[in-house]
């Protein structure tokens, strides 16, 4: 029983030298004073970035999924691209078309993801250079 007083009293010494305000606290949580005081240019660094690599991904690559998924990449690109406009014009109408980008984005998968299995049935294979056989 006196180990169960000794550990209440070292908890509420705890407490006590904890500060009552915490030193980033304000109005708004700490996450979201750091990211939105980050500089613009951040955002359109990281946008080229990964729309760069998206593109070559595309013209690189020959399996259809890796190309699908660069595809996703440079869409998220423009998208980020978007919101930083949308936030630095505090304007929100890009904001609610990127949401639209995404939901075709998902269509787009699901039906990019179903002509795959389709050609990997038919050709026991996912090279888009063997698509000129479908031909014939």
């Amino acid at each position: 029983m006196e180990s169960a007083s000794l550990v209440n009293l070292h908890f509420k010494q705890i407490l006590k030298t904890i500060p009552k305000q915490l030193p980033f606290s304000s109005s708004k949580p700490y996450f979201c004073s750091t990211f939105f005081d980050m500089p613009t240019q951040y955002y359109l660094f990281l946008s080229l970035a990964l729309f760069c690599i998206g593109v070559m991904g595309v013209l690189m690559r020959r399996n259809a999924i890796i190309i699908l998924m660069c595809i996703e990449l440079m869409l998220n690109a423009v998208n980020l691209l978007m919101v930083t406009f949308s936030k630095m014009h505090n304007n929100a109408d890009a904001q609610i078309f990127v949401f639209f980008i995404m939901v075709v984005a998902a269509a787009e998968v699901s039906i990019g993801l179903s002509i795959i299995v389709l050609m990997y049935r038919k050709v026991h294979s996912i090279d888009v250079n063997i698509l000129n056989r479908l031909k014939n």
